[in-house]
């Protein structure tokens, strides 16, 4: 929730969309590494956030709702790549120390 927090937060003050999603995915990446067996719930956690958090904030300054956020829900993309990516990451490392699953 904390991570979340932070890229919501990130994504209000700068207003890029190109760092948001770099931030989504190394963030997907990163807990698709620690637990590989979910990937598919960090990917939908992380990708959602963006989209999410522009949501309330528009809510709250009482902005046009769907103005941008079909270009928000672009960081799905890279949130499920990141998070399949980090859990092959991790099988990869698993794999070459011996301990394969």
């Amino acid at each position: 929730m904390l991570l979340s927090a932070a890229i919501v937060c990130l994504d209000l003050w700068l207003k890029d969309l190109s760092i948001s999603l770099l931030v989504v995915t190394v963030v997907a990446l990163t807990l698709g590494a620690i637990w590989r067996d979910r990937a598919w719930q960090w990917g939908l956690l992380t990708g959602i956030t963006v989209p999410g958090g522009n949501l309330v904030s528009r809510t709250i300054h009482h902005d046009p709702l769907l103005s941008g956020l079909t270009y928000y829900l672009i960081a799905l993309i890279p949130a499920f790549v990141g998070a399949y990516m980090g859990a092959f990451l991790n099988k990869m490392v698993s794999a070459l120390r011996g301990k394969e699953d």
